[in-house]
């Protein structure tokens, strides 16, 4: 159900459906199933609401991320990143105060905005700020698939920024899938090496890809997710970039 709805917590009353759907009925028991589930620590309840626990560790770790992370924050700031959009290609107004309500709010921030606003024109601003402030090792960039990734280096190098993207899992680098998802050589025993994360089309990231992301950064690692709630959501659970905007 969670894939359907794109939701990781239930009600309750799903999972006890689920269970006399797929059990006879005079056999069912959908109270002991669940209690036994939880007693092998194969789903939580709480408040009324189921979830797979994989799925719930994995929205919980977002979010002591989001709350635990290092206070203070590098990024640039609108005028320094307006001076390094292309002379011929300025930044508009909407642009320009896109821009600071995302760069001067957290070190984990949004950018949002509908189809057709320039929001990776001003991803290559930022990125090219960034690299004259820091280098160009200090900063990556990637969105979750590879269509996305050759189209957000595509604008950056249009707009004179020439800097690779990738897919997120070529980023951790992947290697291996098992029952429990993906696993990758980027993890929290071996982190990123970068100080700035910029990640394009974030309504499509699930909250599995994305707690996999933050597990390799390092409690100052900044990261920057750029997108539209309104296009393309997750094809796995959650709506991690929705809520985080809403927080």
């Amino acid at each position: 159900e969670s894939r359907q709805s794109g939701s990781t917590w239930l009600p309750v009353g799903f999972a006890k459906a689920a269970v006399m759907a797929n059990v006879s009925r005079i056999r069912a028991t959908p109270y002991r199933a669940i209690e036994w589930a939880v007693m092998d620590g194969r789903l939580v309840v709480r408040e009324g609401f189921i979830a797979v626990a994989r799925m719930a560790l994995h929205e919980l770790e977002i979010a002591e991320f989001i709350t635990n992370s290092t206070p203070g924050f590098e990024w640039p700031n609108c005028d320094e990143v307006c001076g390094h959009a292309p002379p011929d290609k300025p930044l508009s107004d909407h642009q320009r105060e896109a821009i600071g309500v995302a760069l001067e709010s957290d070190r984990v921030s949004c950018l949002q905005g509908s189809p057709g606003v320039g929001k990776t024109h001003c991803i290559a601003a930022i990125v090219n700020t960034i690299i004259s402030m820091f280098g160009r090792d200090s900063i990556a960039v990637c969105a979750p698939t590879g269509k996305a990734a050759v189209r957000v280096a595509q604008s950056m190098a249009a707009n004179g920024v020439d800097l690779p993207a990738s897919t997120i899992h070529r980023l951790l680098q992947v290697e291996g899938e098992g029952g429990d998802g993906w696993s990758f050589h980027f993890n929290d025993q071996n982190p990123l090496p970068f100080r700035f994360i910029v990640t394009d089309e974030a309504s499509m990231i699930d909250v599995d890809l994305l707690a996999s992301l933050l597990r390799a950064c390092t409690p100052s690692t900044h990261v920057l997710f750029v997108g539209d709630t309104g296009q393309l959501a997750p094809v796995g659970h959650g709506r991690p970039f929705y809520d985080l905007q809403q927080c």
